[in-house]
């Protein structure tokens, strides 16, 4: 009963507003029923029971073979067990949702996980292959998916002219590796990719790819996970047909409640003290009670708090925020959680009544005033920037600062909203800028880069705006074009090498000055003679570059700039091995926003995308995987090479109603 109903109320298939309360009804009933029988079934009907009081002492390796989760064995992989030190098995709500996940593998149907996000839902099937040593394939699904994205198709190849070979793609390529398949987000992907997948969880465990009139199994060891969000959260998510959820075996995520985040937030952040662990959870919980839980509700108090922006999501991402923050800024043994609800909680409400009600709500809960700084502090130095309690570094070489003489510095009023995005820098976070129209967040976002030195790459999204305009595809071999992309390549060396000679101080300025000189010198003459090969028979200007190389080498800069050298030279004798080929009719695949961004090892590159609610909610679902800690996305376009996918890494500045859970958002 448990397996087949109880660990799907609430999903779609049984919809419930009060998951919790309708298991316990159904237990009871249960109960109940068994009474009647001749035959007594009073441990089972215990050991059901108990399935809400699960111990943390029945999750271990049992031995080689499988891993057991309160009896239920999981089969381990050939991959080197690796506990995820970061997820917490024995966090009560966590080891129930694990006993689920658990029972439902003894079947050989597909698993189909929903629950609140944040709930946990991909961390932990990612957490169970790493403690079983399987590998997960994760595919992040959207509308932009078709049938080729996930089994494959013939493609360019790379290395002869004019022919195509067949590239196998993710879910065909786990299935044949007998690797666990994780779909993320089923309830956004197409409808021709979920008949697609038919043949894969019904009975038959089968794909045939027409193009090599093929029929592949599925392997023994592979398992296919799907995870989904409730329908009532939106984003284009659609209610699935009642047919194809009979294909899984479906269990709901429970939430974490408060015990639960206490337990971990105590494994995780042992230095901060347990009277403030309690206190930040108790205000989350209290934010996700009276904005989310209430409003949904039929409380006669909804509607009072947080309508602009809804909904909203308070959950165990936030209290990581939290606590990340203050093991950051605060000294050891001294945390005070007061300081960061600015960056973290005020800055999130988008008018001027849900940020007093939001201090409201905190003086209500602990009979605290809430000091929220309005006007932070700004000090520009050589080396950083510091604005109020966040600290950016300088780059080498930015030029100095003086507030009095900068025509474009921000209004004070937008100092405050400011200083979150430079925190959310700070740390590595993704900010959301948040405003009406004109309101300064483009100004603010260029100003804030250009005092650092930062260079910032401006997208402007739109609704034609697709997955290829952002990740790339496959363009014929022009040499020109890769000429081009060297060419700014030895343009930012040489801007970097020059503005960090210049910062030096061990030498004389004025033979720092000569330095330069004579390194811009070299680079013009490499730069001019190798814009002559765009359009001549001949390839010139080697020389010039070797040498520009070499000086840069022979500087020492720093352990970057030798670094980049020593690539740039590889990538330039690659160059001339193209030129002197002369291929025609090849194809390669090619990044064409931001791939030669990433592809570089210099500092110093930020991106803002605008606009992006305009662009089409199931292009930016495809940057999904990005914001997750060590974030990578996989470019199923591009298919399996050599065995391996091709992941695309990214760090970017956006600003999107979808992505809110994953980021961090300010207002203007």
């Amino acid at each position: 009963a448990s397996l087949v109903i109880l660990d799907a109320v609430g999903t779609q298939a049984v919809p419930v507003s009060d998951t919790g309360a309708a298991k316990k009804r159904a237990i009871k009933f249960l109960q109940n029923q068994l009474k009647t029988l001749s035959i007594d079934f009073v441990d089972a009907t215990e050991s059901e029971a108990a399935v809400f009081q699960y111990s943390s002492s029945d999750c271990h390796a049992d031995n080689n073979e499988v891993f057991c989760v309160s009896g239920y064995s999981i089969p381990c992989g050939p991959l080197k067990r690796d506990g995820d030190q970061s997820f917490f098995f024995e966090t009560p709500t966590t080891a129930l949702n694990a006993l689920r996940v658990a029972r439902g593998m003894v079947l050989s149907k597909a698993l189909l996980l929903e629950g609140s996000p944040g709930a946990g839902k991909t961390s932990l099937i990612i957490s169970l292959g790493r403690a079983t040593g399987n590998e997960v394939v994760r595919i992040n699904l959207s509308e932009q998916n078709d049938m080729v994205d996930l089994f494959g198709t013939d493609l360019p190849d790379e290395e002869f002219a004019g022919t195509f070979s067949w590239r196998d793609g993710p879910l065909l390529g786990a299935m044949r590796a007998g690797k666990w398949v994780l779909l993320d987000e089923l309830n956004l992907a197409s409808q021709s990719v979920l008949e697609g997948l038919n043949a894969c969880l019904d009975h038959r465990g089968e794909v045939y790819i027409p193009e090599l009139n093929k029929t592949f199994c599925l392997s023994e060891k592979t398992k296919i996970f799907a995870c989904q969000n409730p329908l009532a959260q939106g984003g284009q998510r659609k209610g699935l047909p009642q047919s194809f959820l009979n294909r899984f075996t479906k269990v709901y995520i429970d939430r974490l409640n408060e015990k639960d985040m206490m337990c971990i937030l105590g494994r995780k952040y042992k230095a901060i003290s347990a009277c403030e662990l309690e206190k930040m959870v108790s205000f989350n919980s209290r934010l996700q009670e009276e904005i989310m839980v209430q409003r949904l509700s039929s409380c006669p108090v909804r509607g009072k708090f947080g309508s602009a922006g809804f909904p909203w999501e308070f959950n165990l991402r936030d209290l990581f925020r939290w606590a990340d923050l203050m093991v950051h800024d605060q000294p050891s043994g001294l945390y005070n959680c007061e300081s960061h609800i600015d960056t973290l909680y005020y800055r999130r409400m988008r008018t001027k009544e849900d940020r007093g009600a939001l201090i409201d709500c905190y003086k209500n809960l602990f009979c605290v005033d809430l000091r929220i700084e309005g006007h932070p502090y700004l000090h520009v130095t050589h080396q950083f920037v510091h604005l109020g309690a966040a600290h950016l570094p300088r780059l080498p070489g930015t030029a100095s600062y003086d507030w009095r003489y900068d025509l474009k510095r921000p209004l004070f009023c937008t100092l405050a909203p400011l200083q979150a995005v430079a925190k959310c820098l700070e740390v590595g976070w993704l900010p959301i800028l948040v405003g009406p129209s004109c309101s300064g967040k483009t100004s603010a976002v260029r100003w804030l880069a250009s005092i650092t030195g930062n260079t910032l790459t401006q997208i402007i999204m739109n609704s034609s705006v697709d997955t290829m305009e952002l990740l790339g595809g496959y363009e014929q071999i022009d040499f020109s074009r890769h000429l081009k992309l060297f060419i700014n390549e030895l343009s930012a060396l040489h801007n970097y090498v020059s503005a960090a000679v210049l910062s030096k101080e061990e030498s004389f300025y004025s033979e720092r000055v000569e330095t330069v000189r004579q390194l811009f010198s070299n680079y013009d003459r490499a730069r001019r003679l190798l814009t002559v090969n765009s359009s001549g028979s001949e390839f010139s200007g080697a020389d010039c570059v070797m040498h520009f190389l070499e000086d840069i080498r022979a500087l020492n800069v720093d352990k970057i700039a030798s670094t980049r050298s020593l690539e740039l030279r590889g990538k330039f004798q690659r160059l001339r091995d193209l030129h002197a080929a002369k291929i025609q009719g090849c194809f390669e695949w090619v990044d064409v926003l931001w791939g030669s961004f990433f592809n570089s090892t210099l500092p110093g590159h930020w991106f803002l995308v605008e606009h992006a609610n305009l662009c089409s909610s199931s292009v930016l679902d495809r940057l999904n995987p990005l914001l997750e800690i060590e974030g990578q996305l996989i470019i199923s376009e591009r298919g399996v090479l050599d065995g391996a996918l091709k992941v695309f890494a990214l760090f970017l500045l956006i600003a999107s109603r979808l992505l809110t859970c994953r980021c961090l958002e300010s207002g203007h």
